[in-house]
């Protein structure tokens, strides 16, 4: 479902009244799924007609997180996990009275990262949800919820196949690394896994350069902990964007391999010469095991195993 498409439907069962209690919005937490709840929340606290107008001050305070009855939880620790603490402190928030009397709302960004103690204890306050509330929660891996968790909550399926939430920086990337690679040539995998690597050093100084600004530019004093969590947070949703352009780039090499041309479902159309030089010799299958090797570096990067190593010794196992 397009972002446009699952707003209106969603905008429309708040309006009649109809609206759930608990949303899980499938999608990048921020791609994708960051943008259908802020624009679901700009129309529950925008005032202006239609409502969800994006410039009015009300939608502005959604945009900056600045609205009292919305609450904001996201991994704050290096484990990458929400906590039983951050639950009960949002449980506590939300059966609090309204500061402006109407909607109360609170978005779960990454809900996977909920720890078993957290997911239970989230649970309860599900089950008997507080007046005029609603919950968000954002994830791109919702099978890691809780079963519980997920059937009291409407799920929403944001489309994720096309490869829309990629940046141009994301694909030039890819296809920069994939340029001259050759699957069981050694040189070449180590010289492609040094790109992806060295770009995920740069954009991760980026991050931090801006998680530094913006902590100044708003009078807080963060400490350590919290600093490198909130750095770690975005630099590992940027390598997750990366590693889904990686997995569209060896599905696109593995339709060629089957002697389709580039305008058969290719997501990146503009390098299609360079797709065709990308077949490994042993044809569609080894093909085919090759996007299994990218999965399997997700997996491990995800395990926090070091990018470098991941990178150089999946490249490698290619053939």
């Amino acid at each position: 479902m397009t972002v446009d498409k699952a707003y209106e439907l969603i905008s429309n069962a708040f309006a009649g009244g109809r609206n759930a209690h608990g949303y899980l919005i499938v999608g990048p937490p921020r791609g994708s799924g960051a943008q259908l709840v802020e624009r679901l929340l700009q129309w529950m606290y925008c005032r202006q007609s239609p409502r969800g107008c994006g410039k009015c001050a009300d939608c502005r305070r959604v945009n900056e997180h600045a609205v009292p009855d919305l609450h904001w939880i996201e991994p704050q620790m290096k484990s990458r996990q929400i906590s039983i603490n951050d639950m009960r402190e949002l449980e506590n928030e939300v059966y609090q009275t309204a500061y402006s009397g109407g909607w109360k709302a609170a978005v779960i960004v990454a809900a996977d990262r909920l720890t078993m103690q957290a997911s239970n204890a989230f649970l309860k306050t599900l089950e008997e949800p507080p007046g005029q509330c609603v919950f968000f929660l954002v994830t791109d891996n919702p099978d890691a919820l809780l079963p519980t968790v997920r059937s009291r909550c409407q799920t929403v399926m944001l489309d994720q196949s096309t490869g829309a939430d990629l940046s141009d920086e994301i694909q030039s990337v890819v296809i920069d690394a994939m340029r001259e690679f050759r699957p069981g040539n050694v040189v070449s995998a180590m010289l492609a896994a040094d790109r992806l690597t060295a770009f995920l050093a740069e954009k991760k100084q980026e991050i931090e350069k801006l998680i530094t600004k913006e902590s100044k530019d708003a009078g807080e004093e963060l400490d350590d902990k919290t600093l490198d969590a909130r750095i770690s947070s975005i630099y590992r949703e940027t390598r997750h964007m990366l590693m889904k352009g990686l997995e569209l780039w060896f599905r696109d090499v593995m339709i060629m391999c089957k002697g389709f041309d580039a305008s058969a479902g290719i997501y990146y159309r503009e390098a299609g010469d360079i797709l065709g030089g990308s077949c490994p010799a042993g044809g569609w299958a080894a093909a085919m095991a090759n996007l299994q090797i990218i999965t399997d570096i997700n997996r491990q990067l995800d395990r926090n195993m070091p990018d470098a190593f991941v990178f150089q010794n999946g490249l490698v196992q290619m053939k």
